[in-house]
């Protein structure tokens, strides 16, 4: 099938695929906070990266 005759319609019929509409996919999920270290290292990578603008 060409990416341009693409339909979610047509995939579901040529191939028997199934929506399941409404529910999410990982159920409920907690938030988490970050570690401290990866918190560390994303503030880094942010300085580094804003140090390279021209």
């Amino acid at each position: 099938m060409a990416y341009n005759e693409f339909t979610w319609g047509k995939a579901r019929q040529d191939f028997g695929l199934t929506a399941i509409e409404g529910t999410r996919f990982f159920g409920e999920i907690e938030p988490v906070a970050p570690s401290e270290m990866f918190t560390d290292v994303t503030r880094t990578q942010f300085t580094l990266g804003n140090r390279n603008r021209k």
